[in-house]
């Protein structure tokens, strides 16, 4: 009796480790953070959580520009950039971002590898007040 728990229990373990690699493949595949890689066979970008997505898109997508920002810039287009100016515009802003956020992310895009040759960034009120 007890050799056959102790058979289930392995059946069990393994169909649960089988699926917790599947799942991990899954994310790893489909990626929807951006962590690993841009997307992949053509699947289309969703950005649709800032916070988690713009260090992924910073390390991981090719561009040349950066639009950098705050709930200020969130509605605009890169395309306008790009028709406007010529260029290869990615756009990493999120609302709330404090001044060490917009930080973390410009070092993401220095690491990124990419050739930037414009930065925007925007200034908001706050960022420019000195703590007392």
């Amino acid at each position: 009796m007890e050799k056959k728990q102790t058979q289930k229990l392995h059946r069990i373990s393994l169909f649960g480790g089988l699926i917790f690699a599947l799942l991990v493949l899954f994310v790893v595949i489909v990626d929807p953070f951006y962590h690993y890689h841009k997307p992949i066979w053509g699947m289309t970008t969703y950005l649709y959580n800032e916070v988690y997505q713009t260090p992924g898109v910073a390390r991981n997508f090719e561009y040349s520009d950066v639009l950098l920002g705050t709930s200020m810039t969130e509605n605009f287009r890169t395309d306008w950039f790009d028709d406007a100016f010529g260029m290869n515009m990615v756009k990493l802003c999120y609302a709330g971002a404090r001044t060490s956020d917009l930080d973390a992310i410009l070092e993401q895009v220095f690491l990124s590898g990419n050739q930037i040759e414009t930065i925007f960034i925007d200034l908001n009120a706050y960022q420019l007040e000195v703590p007392s």
